[in-house]
């Protein structure tokens, strides 16, 4: 009888524990929401993600536990979904449009801005640019945000109109953010970008002498705005009932408020079919601008389907045969990679790769590229771009990761600089803190002479002032910023590690702006990790696009001394949290998601 009561109580114990265990479990199921939506061009992932996935936290109750997955490529959506199985997705229109059938999307809600359920794209050029019709914007270059290998479809859909038929090409280049693309336009290193009227407004807000002479030329149709929908057949009602309220009560929560800020909205309302319609010119467009009614049109969604958009996405080009291209990088650094991988990405060629490790293996490489007879080298680094113009002089030779490339000068290398332009750097540091208004500067003219005059006339451009004090030795350092404390909005560091930047000198800098609550400007971000506020330096991504899009130039007939040296389209913006705390500056996070690396 003992017994039999022990194992009954046992066996009630058991059942307890799993009861409570199925408890727990149902209590903290996951609910994943990917979302992806190639207009929010995001630098900084995680910033955006933070913030939304805090309010999605604070809206999950017993039953679900709500989690966010942000992604900027197609590709790397479709791999998540085809493992993961997510039950909601945010998709941009189109994508959904396209996609709906594969995943069974249902709509659930559709997000709204200003009472709009749509939003439109904008095309701007120079102001006296000769591109006046679509037809104009054949062989031009394009500056866009990508967000994946196949957005070519992005052109075809949504942009273009369909009344172009003969065969064309556009060369697109392909960045990390729309900011990217209007300061590549502003810099005229490309004839055309195309951005959201939101990050127009976003940089002209901060700096709105910078963008005086550029344009719209052409406002796309209505798109439709991001879309909330299941993907999961088998999900309870009670749970979609959730979302929905997560969703469509998201301004009633200061956290809420905030993450539909980054994602550029204001509403979620339910979805209808009759959103997806494109809505005819009498419904009205948008009023982006001021002088809105001057500017064509573009009014159906099936476009260029018959052009041959080169550079970003090419699927086919005008190139015949597969180019055999060597890739030299000074070292296996995972910055190299990354341009690495959106050369090939962007060309197709058969690739050889080779690292030079600190040159001990550059007797070894000559003769195996030698062999190769490649159509074009790309070097990476400072080492392999001389390593590849000492010894391959008939060969077409792109540079990447050189600062300074006047030994390099030869009919046959052209590259891409790692300076980036001073009026990037200076528009940047605007739209981060708007207020600076007086920039501060220690040099010694003999290293930075030509750097302060640049920094000068960028300065005058945005009608900003500079002040200077010019020293000939490292101890004079303290003195000049003494005579500048009180003065200035910001001190800027000159590239010069010889007088005013020495180890010793740039802890003195990080220390007396950190009392005197100044912003720190470096000239690159390694100084950032060790206590400046903010540098701007080339974004590693878009350098390999632009590298393609130069290689193609080469393989279709052009002379490498036909193409001139470039500075870097697209820019990476690095800032010290731990250094702005301490000088008293709050970043919010509309402007952090758009920074590329945040120190805390």
């Amino acid at each position: 009888m003992k017994i039999t009561n022990f194992i009954l109580f046992i066996l009630m114990g058991i059942i307890l524990i799993v009861s409570i265990n199925y408890k727990q479990l149902k209590a903290h199921r996951i609910i994943n929401i990917v979302l992806y939506n190639p207009d929010l061009t995001f630098a900084h992932i995680e910033t955006f993600t933070t913030t939304v996935t805090n309010y999605l936290e604070s809206r999950s109750n017993d039953d679900n536990e709500l989690a966010l997955e942000f992604f900027r490529k197609n590709e790397d959506l479709e791999t998540y979904i085809e493992e993961q199985s997510p039950s909601f997705a945010i998709f941009s229109s189109w994508y959904y449009v396209n996609n709906k059938k594969l995943y069974d999307a249902n709509p659930l809600l559709i997000a709204s801005k200003d009472h709009k359920t749509y939003y439109n794209k904008i095309i701007y050029v120079h102001k006296d640019s000769d591109i006046k019709q679509l037809e104009d914007l054949k062989g031009k270059t394009l500056a866009l945000a990508s967000s994946g290998k196949r957005d070519y479809l992005y052109l075809d859909k949504v942009i273009f109109k369909e009344e172009i038929n003969s065969k064309s090409s556009l060369i697109v280049i392909a960045v990390p953010k729309d900011m990217d693309a209007l300061l590549a336009l502003v810099m005229q290193q490309v004839d055309a970008a195309l951005v959201t009227a939101e990050s127009y407004e976003l940089l002209k807000e901060s700096a709105p002498t910078y963008l005086e002479d550029i344009e719209a030329f052409y406002i796309s149709p209505p798109i439709p705005m991001p879309i909330l929908c299941t993907l999961e057949e088998n999900i309870s009602q009670e749970t979609i009932n959730h979302i929905q309220d997560v969703f469509l009560t998201m301004d009633e929560n200061s956290l809420g408020i905030e993450s539909m800020e980054l994602l550029q909205i204001d509403k979620w309302i339910p979805f209808s079919d009759d959103y997806l319609e494109i809505l005819p010119k009498e419904q009205g467009y948008m009023d982006i601008l001021d002088k809105n009614k001057g500017y064509p049109k573009i009014n159906n969604w099936e476009l260029l389907m018959d052009w041959n958009i080169r550079g970003a996405w090419a699927e086919d080009n005008e190139i015949e045969a597969i180019p055999n291209i060597c890739i030299i990088q000074t070292d296996t650094l995972k910055r190299y990679s990354v341009t690495i991988e959106n050369f090939q990405n962007t060309l197709k060629g058969n690739y050889h790769i080779f690292s030079l490790n600190g040159k001990q293996e550059a007797d070894k490489i000559i003769p195996l590229i030698n062999e190769i007879k490649p159509d074009i080298i790309l070097a990476i680094g400072g080492m392999a771009a001389a390593v590849a113009k000492e010894n391959f002089s008939e060969i077409p030779i792109i540079f990447t990761f050189v600062l300074n490339p006047s030994h390099l000068y030869s009919p046959n290398v052209t590259g891409i600089t790692m300076e980036v332009p001073i009026e990037s750097q200076l528009s940047s540091l605007k739209f981060i803190i708007p207020e600076i208004n007086t920039i501060g500067i220690i040099y010694d003219d003999k290293y930075s002479e030509d750097f302060v005059m640049g920094l000068e006339k960028a300065c005058e451009d945005f009608k900003m002032r500079l002040i200077k004090k010019k020293i000939s030795k490292p101890e004079e350092v303290e003195i000049a910023f003494e005579s500048l404390n009180g003065k200035v909005d910001a001190l800027w560091m000159p590239p010069d590690v010889f007088t005013v930047v020495t180890q010793e000198n740039f802890n003195l800098l990080v220390n007396k702006t950190e009392e005197n609550n100044i912003p720190l400007i470096a000239f690159s971000n390694l100084f950032v990790r060790y206590g400046a506020f903010f540098s701007v330096s080339q974004n590693d991504e878009s350098v390999g696009n632009q590298a393609a899009v130069i290689a193609e130039e080469i393989l279709s007939g052009k002379s490498p001394d036909e193409i001139p040296i470039a500075m870097p389209i697209g820019i990476a913006i690095t800032i010290n949290l731990k250094t702005a705390e301490k000088i008293g500056l709050d970043i919010p996070a509309k402007k952090l998601v758009l920074v590329n690396e945040i120190i805390k």
